[in-house]
């Protein structure tokens, strides 16, 4: 799996979390961290070996079965665009995802766009903030349409009542 977090669409307004997690640092601006988890037959050295010219091991786990979890890290470029999620069933405010955060909201939204693997394909995920928006798109942004909205952080729980 590969998650890409790009730097210009980084939160700045998020809560740090309370638990221990290890910190990566931010790309540079225009470029994107990734994240890659693989399970592995390669030892630690070897992996060392074959990746450390383009790649940062984080963490190695031997499973219990001989294989491992590895965690490495990369920066890419980056070519991400802004594009905005227009409000549609119950939601009646837009999302912008931007590089741009003119109200300096912070970018507390994160959004996640993933890829439909087959089988013996890479999982690809790429994480992007945006802010809620009110009023009129701007004119000319890409679109990203819903057909679904499951929930949000503003879905109210319902109770199943017995």
């Amino acid at each position: 799996m590969r998650l890409g977090i790009a730097t210009d669409f980084l939160s700045t307004s998020l809560e740090a979390p309370s638990k221990t997690v290890t910190w990566l640092p931010a790309a540079q601006t225009g470029k994107t961290r990734v994240i890659c988890v693989l399970l592995t037959n390669d030892t630690e050295v070897r992996l060392m070996a074959d990746l450390s010219k383009e790649c940062d091991l984080i963490a190695y786990k031997t499973l219990a079965n001989g294989e491992a979890v590895a965690v490495m890290t990369y920066v890419a470029s980056s070519n991400e665009r802004g594009f905005a999620v227009p409000s549609s069933h119950h939601q009646k405010r837009h999302i912008i995802i931007s590089k741009n955060d003119p109200a300096k909201t912070g970018r507390p939204i994160r959004f996640f766009v993933e890829n439909n693997p087959k089988d013996g394909d890479c999982q690809e995920v790429w994480e992007m903030g945006g802010y809620y928006h009110h009023g009129s798109l701007p004119p000319g942004i890409a679109l990203f349409k819903r057909t679904t909205v499951i929930a949000t952080q503003d879905t109210p729980i319902k109770e199943k009542h017995q």
